[in-house]
């Protein structure tokens, strides 16, 4: 009798063991995937798969110590959840998923940080006044530029007020108030490695930085806010793509003669592209300011 307790306890502990094994593998949090951050008052996708189905609690975690409760009894795989502002700003943040038997947990680090810091700057030449915000150690204008003068181009006059004014490279560099100036291409990639991108990927021409479009774009989190602006094309004396595609115009030379380096966005590719494009083309521009 002994012996068949003995054998019956064993079978259950091993037959637990390979349940609780099997169920600790059955849930893959997909994001965030680590190194990722989020900005108070956002809001953000906490995506999740599992083998099981069945209900779900997420809980935030700070050095894995409790912080709070994100959301109890869910059905989904995917939550959506705003940031509180009341939250402290850290880089050692995690998100535990488990179900409601508590068999599946898993945690996933990233950083919570705060909104950027934001003020205005009034152009002395013709009054127009432009949001800045600070991303990284850097001071970006937050608004297209709308300053008057040869080399530039308009959509509309409504459209520009505002979209802002597209620019010849050479009036882009000539245009810069005082105290700021238009960003080279190593200033641009300060900003997008600030964002995310990777130092070896920052380096490359072309697709790069999968999200950042979002955070640039009107409403993300960086608050550098660009829209829709379309460029011009000196080829064919006209504005195109005013609905789906921006450029910014950066400082630096391309190694093809003529060309300049810009950062190009679309409607259709969450990515921010590093291209080359001719000084006679018209791009939207936005100014840094001037170290002190």
């Amino acid at each position: 009798m002994n012996r068949i307790l003995t054998v019956l306890a064993l079978f259950i502990l091993f037959s637990s063991c390979d349940k609780a094994e099997e169920n600790s593998a059955s849930i893959e949090i997909s994001y965030p995937d680590g190194n990722e951050y989020f900005v108070k008052g956002f809001d953000y996708s906490i995506v999740w798969s599992c083998i099981v189905e069945t209900r779900f609690n997420i809980d935030l975690f700070n050095k894995n110590e409790f912080v709070m409760t994100i959301a109890s009894d869910i059905p989904h795989n995917k939550f959506k959840w705003k940031i509180p502002s009341t939250i402290k700003a850290s880089s050692d943040y995690s998100i535990r998923i488990t179900n409601t038997e508590n068999y599946i947990s898993e945690s996933s680090t990233f950083e919570i940080r705060d909104q950027n810091e934001t003020s205005e700057f009034v152009d002395k030449r013709d009054g127009k006044k432009y949001k800045t915000v600070k991303i990284g150690n850097q001071w970006w204008m937050a608004e297209n530029f709308q300053f008057e003068t040869n080399g530039t181009f308009c959509y509309s006059k409504e459209f520009c007020k505002e979209h802002g004014l597209l620019y010849t490279w050479n009036a882009a560099i000539s245009s810069a108030p005082e105290g700021w100036h238009l960003p080279s291409d190593e200033e641009w990639k300060q900003l997008e490695i600030e964002l995310g991108v990777t130092a070896s990927e920052v380096k490359l021409e072309g697709s790069r930085g999968v999200g950042l479009r979002t955070k640039l774009y009107i409403g993300g989190s960086s608050g550098f806010n660009f829209q829709w602006a379309g460029y011009y094309n000196a080829r064919v004396d006209g504005i195109g793509h005013t609905e789906y595609d921006t450029r910014f115009w950066t400082s630096s030379n391309h190694h093809k003669p003529e060309n300049i380096w810009v950062r190009y966005f679309n409607a259709f590719e969450d990515v921010i592209f590093r291209v080359n494009m001719q000084k006679d083309y018209g791009a939207s521009v936005r100014y840094v300011k001037d170290l002190n």
